[in-house]
């Protein structure tokens, strides 16, 4: 018995029901099975009807399976509120059995389907008949089909295993779009976090796998979030795609359209879900009219993308190749045209992970084109920052950057800094000689000072220089002049044409208290004053405030000038 049953589900093969079912509307259960099946409905428009109770017939061919191979029955779990099954078998008997929804639930099959198992019976099958009540979707009747059961469990975990591997494929861009967009806020990476999003919500509640951790969920509850996810990934799709092609790119009509087409597609969902009675199927051409324009829109966006020669237009069209074809196909399923051997949600499912992938390679092209973008912006923005910070001809920070400085804060120092007799120099020697000598001097002072952290040599202007530089007392401040007054003596003499006088330059200097940097600026510009009142040459530093610094230095520092 055994081996009889094992080479009969070898040789047995699924059947399916829907090219070969006739059906036919009624008010009630009972109307619907006493209907005459030679008078059901045949044509491409069957699945359509509007009426409460819906019947199905099939004949099945009686040496479509082998005797005695179990059978199951299985369909698309789409809404509905009541499901009775009678299997009419070659000695005239009948068999009965009421599915509902929680049947739908505990016998999920992998792939959007659950299984009814038919009753054994000493003779084969010969007839099905399904009477479905307020059906949302004609998929429930299109979609059945009859396999024997051996073939469905192994059919079930195969496909289990690869959806379970198609929602891992789908959380790898939920996790970078989130790692990108902490680097990069960009708003088109926030649709596709939610295409991904809505397309992994799909997935998982589509395929079936949503009953792994939420065995008891109702049907309704699955189809709401099979239906509505899939609304949103093809909306969010759609946002994404405009986000993605640069807005100078996109003109302003298709822009409305796109918005106008995503809106309609939502609504029609909406008034979907609300379950008008008046309605109930013909919202789902309505629907489908919505997603066609959708995908119009779609393909529009990427022409434009592609003339512009955009990059990830082309990562665009590859990734919404598959679910354009799926379309495609569905329609012309759905108008009698053509015939598949393959089910839609396979091909649905194949979709969606070329646009995943497209969609994502272009999500990443996009981010390395706008970071470069934002990086060259901020180099641009940063040299020109330092050029408006910096003086041109001495490469030492300008009177601009030292206005920024609020106050001279402890333990900090102000060196106020003049070329002596430089007047006399560009009068004399010209102008261009006076660049050498500022230029020269400005060398001096920032090498003289060294790298040292907190340390800014400034050029207020003309012959006039400023540094500002972290001390630890008054006579460190001095000893810093002191050092800078005999490093430009000395070095201008050596670096500057012989033609030219020997170079000094006086310094007054003020120690900081946290004062602001105006009355600073005012109390070393009055000893550098002192200093060159003094006979040039020299360093200052403000006496008043080095009677507070309690080194007992006298009344003031100063420096004494060289020999000349």
């Amino acid at each position: 018995m055994i081996a009889l049953v094992s080479a009969g589900a070898a040789s047995a093969r699924a059947l399916d029901l829907g090219p070969l079912t006739c059906t036919g509307g009624a008010v009630s259960a009972q109307e619907a099975f006493a209907l005459d099946p030679m008078a059901l409905d045949c044509s491409p428009d069957r699945f359509a009807d509007g009426r409460p109770f819906v019947r199905a017939h099939v004949a099945i061919d009686s040496s479509r399976f082998p005797e005695g191979v179990p059978l199951v029955w299985q369909s698309n779990p789409a809404l509905y509120d009541s499901l009775l099954l009678q299997f009419t078998y070659a000695d005239g008997s009948r068999r009965l059995v009421d599915v509902d929804r929680r049947t739908a639930t505990r016998n999920w099959i992998a792939g959007n389907r659950f299984a009814v198992s038919v009753p054994p019976a000493a003779a084969r099958l010969v007839e099905v008949d399904a009477v479905i009540e307020k059906p949302r979707a004609p998929s429930t009747l299109r979609n059945a089909l009859l396999t024997d059961r051996t073939s469905a469990a192994r059919e079930h975990y195969i496909r289990s295993l690869a959806y379970v591997l198609l929602c891992g494929l789908l959380i790898v861009p939920l996790v970078y779009d989130v790692l990108f967009y902490r680097v990069l806020r960009a708003r088109f990476m926030l649709w596709h976090l939610a295409m991904a999003t809505a397309m992994f919500v799909f997935v998982s509640s589509s395929s079936g796998l949503v009953f792994i951790p939420f065995p008891d969920m109702p049907l309704a509850t699955r189809w709401y979030l099979s239906s509505v996810s899939l609304t949103i990934t093809i909306a969010a799709s759609l946002m994404f795609t405009v986000g993605l092609l640069e807005r100078r790119v996109v003109p302003t009509w298709l822009s409305a359209y796109v918005i106008v087409a995503t809106s309609a597609l939502l609504v029609l969902k909406l008034i979907g879900l609300l379950h008008f009675e008046w309605m109930r199927m013909a919202i789902v051409s309505w629907y489908l009219v919505a997603v066609l324009a959708a995908a119009i829109g779609a393909v529009m966006l990427i022409a434009v993308g592609l003339a512009h020669r955009i990059r990830a237009a082309v990562f665009l069209a590859i990734g919404f190749s598959g679910m354009l074809l799926t379309l495609a196909i569905t329609l012309l399923v759905r108008i009698g045209s053509v015939s598949v051997r393959v089910s839609l949600d396979d091909v649905l499912y194949a979709g969606l992970v070329i646009m995943v992938l497209g969609t994502s390679a272009g999500v990443a092209d996009r981010f390395l084109v706008l970071r470069s973008e934002r990086d060259r912006a901020r180099s641009r923005a940063s040299m020109l920052g330092k050029l408006a910070l910096t003086d041109g001809l001495t490469g030492l920070l300008n009177r601009r950057a030292f206005d920024r400085l609020a106050s001279l804060s402890d333990r900090h120092g102000l060196l106020l800094g003049d070329i002596d007799r430089f007047k006399q120099i560009n009068d004399d020697y010209g102008h261009q000689a006076g660049d050498e000598v500022l230029c020269q001097v400005a060398l001096v002072l920032r090498e003289g000072m060294g790298n040292r952290h907190g340390v800014r040599v400034f050029r207020l202007g003309g012959e006039e220089f400023a540094i500002v530089a972290p001390i630890a007392n008054g006579e460190d401040l001095l000893d810093k002049a002191e050092h800078l007054r005999l490093l430009v003596e000395e070095g201008t003499a050596r670096a500057i044409s012989n033609d030219l006088p020997t170079i000094t330059i006086s310094f007054g200097g003020v120690v900081g208290h946290g004062q602001s940097m105006r009355e600073a600026l005012a109390v070393a510009d009055r000893a550098l004053y002192r200093a060159k009142r003094g006979g040039r040459n020299r360093s200052e530093i403000d006496s008043a405030v080095q009677a507070g610094d309690g080194d007992g230095l006298g009344e003031f520092l100063s420096g004494q000038p060289s020999p000349i």
